[in-house]
């Protein structure tokens, strides 16, 4: 069975194939798989994801992330495109992502500068938490995400970078 806790609180399952646990499976106590995590059966991680479990069956929600993912890549050209350090931005699906490039010459900004960092605190002021991969914006929205929570994100993102020195 397939666990999922919707990425927000800890769950987790070890799955091995057959042959690795075949010298496991048997009544001598010297042969346990003695392997286990903090997260394994966590209550309320399992809760969440038998949750998680009667959203999908309830909502379309695989159906959405089509029309949301379309839906984001457009918000991006609408609303980051146009600023002058975005550059090469692509979407997989809810995947998205940027870089922050030098204005004037299009070139990565000195390591040094912590640009993606900054312009990440900066997007906290406009109600978006978000974190760099150094100058890569990466936006990684739940599958339920709303048209206007995705106009949320990139309006955010567009306050913050044109409000970042």
């Amino acid at each position: 069975m397939l666990f999922r806790s919707g990425g927000y609180s800890p769950l987790a399952a070890t799955l091995v194939a057959e042959h690795v646990f075949h010298p496991f499976n048997s009544t001598n106590p010297n042969s346990t798989l003695f392997y286990g995590h903090s997260y394994t059966g966590h209550q309320l991680g399992c809760s969440i994801a038998l949750e998680n479990l009667a959203l999908f069956r309830e909502t379309p929600v695989l159906e959405q992330v089509t029309k949301s993912s379309e839906l984001l890549s457009q918000a991006i050209q609408h609303d980051l495109l146009p600023l002058a350090s975005v550059a090469n931005p692509r979407v997989l699906g809810l995947i998205a992502a940027f870089d922050l490039v030098q204005p004037a010459s299009r070139t990565p900004f000195p390591t040094e500068l912590n640009i993606g960092a900054k312009v990440c605190l900066a997007a906290r002021q406009f109600g978006l938490l978000t974190r760099p991969i150094l100058d890569t914006l990466v936006i990684m929205p739940p599958l339920s995400i709303s048209p206007s929570e995705i106009r949320l994100i990139t309006s955010a993102l567009r306050n913050a970078l044109l409000s970042t020195p």
